[in-house]
């Protein structure tokens, strides 16, 4: 069981990634996709998203499960790992809370207005989301294999990299205050 599961578990965990680089360098073949579906393209990212990580997460407590680091995991839970997850964990939600869907699913690049935050979290780091999934991942370890949370590590920083570098601009042309519920 587990021989299909890690693989599975790596694919799913690329998945999203190879899809943010899909959407930073090709919004508007993203944008032409959804409109085959008659949906709106940062919806369509946004349940995307909430399904790789579903599954991302439910695959990574079946392997522990499994594995039987789940219950040591839990029974050894330390300080430093609690406050890796709190951290990690504040930096993300932070993040959802000042860009809304519309800033976290990429709306600017396809099109929509979004706003410039200076303050928390972005006052202190320049990709606190990202930066928070890489805390929570760290504050992880013994619950899944090492090697996975350094694949994963290795992924944000990835998709830190290419979000870092110019890229190309949004065709459509729409005004969405942030704030808007879209999906």
């Amino acid at each position: 069981m587990l021989s299909i599961l890690y693989p599975l578990l790596y694919v799913v965990t690329i998945s999203s990634h190879s899809l943010y680089f899909f959407i930073w360098n090709f919004p508007q073949k993203f944008i032409n996709l959804t409109k085959n579906i008659n949906s709106n393209p940062v919806c369509v990212m946004y349940y995307l998203c909430v399904l790789q990580k579903l599954l991302q997460f439910t695959l990574i407590f079946i392997i522990s499960y499994l594995n039987k680091t789940l219950i040591p995991y839990l029974l050894n839970l330390n300080l430093i790992k609690i406050l890796l997850i709190l951290t990690g964990q504040t930096l993300n939600m932070s993040v959802y809370s000042k860009l809304g869907i519309t800033g976290v699913y990429y709306g600017n690049k396809f099109g929509y207005k979004t706003k410039w935050i200076t303050s928390f979290p972005y006052n202190i780091l320049s990709n606190p989301q990202y930066i928070g999934c890489i805390l929570t991942f760290l504050g992880l370890y013994g619950l899944i294999d090492t090697h996975y949370i350094i694949y994963s590590i290795i992924l944000y920083l990835i998709t830190m990299y290419f979000e870092s570098l110019p890229s190309i601009k949004p065709l459509v042309k729409k005004t969405l205050d942030i704030n808007n519920s879209l999906c």
